[in-house]
C-alpha cells in the first residue's frame, strides 16, 4: 500500500518537475505512517483501554521527546525509498497521474483516517 502511494506521487511529481521528487514523496508516507500508527495505536487503546506513558505532565515536552523517534523513521523511510527507486525504476508508473487523483489518494490515505484518530482521541492528540 506504501510503495503504490510512493510510486503514484514519486511519479507525479517526476511529471510536474518541481522540487524535490523524492522527498516529497517521501513526506508524504512518512505522514501516512504516523497518522496510521496513532489511528492503530487509538483504536486498540479505546478496545484494550492502554496509553503511552508520558514522561511529564507538559504536553509540549511529550511532544519534544517523539521529535529524536521521528527523525530516525523519516530517515529510514527516505532511505528505504531512495534504495526503491535506484533499484526499481520499472515499478514507476510512466503515466502521469492527474493532480485530481493524487489529491483522492491523500485524501483517503492521510486525511480520513486522520479524522477518525482525531476522533477517537476525544480531539487531543497527544494526551
Amino acid at each position: 500500500m506504501y510503495n503504490w502511494f510512493f510510486f503514484k506521487i514519486y511519479s507525479f511529481y517526476q511529471m510536474q518537475n518541481r522540487g524535490n521528487s523524492l522527498f516529497n514523496s517521501v513526506a508524504l508516507v512518512f505522514i501516512a505512517h504516523v497518522v496510521h500508527f496513532f489511528l492503530v495505536y487509538l483504536t486498540l487503546g479505546f478496545f484494550f483501554d492502554f496509553e503511552i506513558p508520558t514522561f511529564s505532565k507538559n504536553k509540549v515536552l511529550n511532544k519534544l521527546a517523539f521529535f529524536p523517534i521521528s527523525l530516525l523513521w523519516l530517515t529510514i523511510v527516505e532511505n528505504y525509498y531512495r534504495n526503491k527507486v535506484k533499484k526499481n525504476v520499472k515499478l514507476l508508473n510512466h503515466s502521469e497521474p492527474k493532480l485530481n487523483e493524487v489529491l483522492v489518494l491523500i485524501f483517503s490515505m492521510i486525511l480520513i483516517p486522520l479524522f477518525f484518530a482525531i476522533k477517537l482521541s476525544g480531539g487531543q492528540i497527544w494526551k
